[in-house]
């Protein structure tokens, strides 16, 4: 029987990526009534999908959310880093599927700013780069960050890499950016992802209490954010819960074709074409 949840946020899937545990992200949506699906950036990673052919499992990861949209599920795509190639499609809905580069929503009262948070890194470089980080609004976010790669790439170097030893003062430097910023902009909930580490934490600032969620990553941590009865709380994937799942089902790439013709306007092309692609690419 599929708990009902009101909403599920998922960050840092990067199907496409050999690190991706998609099998047990799609037994993880096979269990559960989704009552919003909110895909925080970096669901797929296109650069990976230049080198290697996407995996089946990947596949149909996909086609279950393109099913999950068509059964009147809402759907939001947040785009990242590794998936700016959809940026084109921003604000293009199609059926109950939304890209989006950030979105904001109230609940019960409550104000929410989500974002992937790739837009925060050029802040971290230093002090001078980010004291006033907290007062921008998403575009200046997006201009600056843009800028701030550009010259990564030119010096050959990323600052605050999330796999070298600074980790952890990484992804403290980002919730605080993170939860300022919340602040400044009025908002009492601010939902990222990008650091890979699922957090719930709650911080007074100027007299005022402000949470900061992150919903981990679907490569090594195997996370997500639920929403249930009014009240927000990390999912982790336990594999001795799924084990009565036959994992060896034959394949829903047959069904390939229905799944993309339910979406036909315009604005769906770009997941057209790259699942009509890919699809012909399976790793077999």
């Amino acid at each position: 029987m599929k708990r009902a949840v009101d909403i599920v946020v998922l960050s840092d899937v990067q199907l496409g990526s050999n690190l991706c545990k998609s099998k047990e992200l799609l037994n993880y949506l096979e269990s559960v009534e989704i009552g919003t699906l909110i895909l925080n950036g970096d669901f797929i990673c296109f650069a990976k999908l230049q080198e290697t052919p996407l995996p089946k499992a990947h596949i149909q990861v996909i086609q279950k959310v393109l099913k999950i949209a068509s059964e009147m599920t809402k759907v939001y795509y947040l785009s990242g880093d590794q998936d700016a190639k959809l940026k084109k499609q921003l604000n293009s809905p199609f059926n109950q599927f939304h890209f989006r580069d950030n979105l904001n929503l109230q609940l019960k009262g409550k104000s929410y700013w989500i974002f992937h948070g790739d837009v925060l890194d050029f802040s971290l470089l230093g002090p001078s780069f980010g004291r006033n980080i907290h007062q921008y609004n998403y575009r200046q976010l997006v201009k600056y960050n843009t800028i701030h790669k550009k010259i990564s790439r030119l010096l050959g170097f990323t600052a605050f890499q999330k796999n070298t030893t600074k980790t952890a003062n990484y992804i403290q430097q980002f919730e605080d950016k993170a939860l300022r910023m919340a602040s400044y902009h009025s908002c009492d909930y601010i939902i990222c992802g990008h650091t890979r580490q699922a957090q719930m934490k709650t911080k007074e600032i100027n007299g005022k209490k402000v949470t900061y969620l992150n919903a981990g990553d679907w490569q090594n941590h195997l996370t997500a954010l639920e929403y249930k009865w009014n009240h927000w709380s990390i999912f982790e994937y336990e594999s001795s819960d799924y084990q009565h799942l036959n994992t060896n089902s034959p394949s829903k790439i047959d069904s390939f074709n229905y799944e993309v013709n339910a979406f036909t306007p315009a604005s769906t092309q770009i997941i057209e074409d790259f699942l009509r692609v890919n699809t012909l690419r399976i790793a077999r």
